[in-house]
């Protein structure tokens, strides 16, 4: 996220979309079940953005708890791994768009 703010002017935008997204990451994926918006931020922020992935299965696995479905274990294992990637990826590309204040 940080990575793309080479293209924005202004970065208050990126520090409040990531506010938001934390408070989400704040409560166990179960809070979100029963309601069809809880359903959908659930897939959303388990699938889509898996922040309530990467924050509630290592949280479970330390404290013992099993997992609904089990192979959320490697799920997560997998989001890490394609987020490490994406961002070094993003990382990259954005360096060849930056130019210095001087030049």
């Amino acid at each position: 996220l940080a990575s793309t703010s080479i293209w924005f002017g202004r970065h208050q935008g990126l520090y409040d979309f990531w506010f938001y997204i934390t408070v989400f990451a704040r409560y166990p994926r179960s809070i979100y079940s029963g309601s069809p918006t809880g359903e959908a931020l659930r897939f959303a922020f388990t699938y889509i953005l898996p922040i309530l992935l990467v924050v509630t299965v290592p949280a479970r696995v330390l404290l013992n708890k099993a997992l609904e479905p089990s192979w959320l274990t490697v799920l997560a294992a997998v989001a890490a791994t394609g987020g490490v990637i994406g961002s070094r990826w993003i990382f990259n590309w954005s360096l060849k768009s930056y130019r210095s204040a001087s030049s």
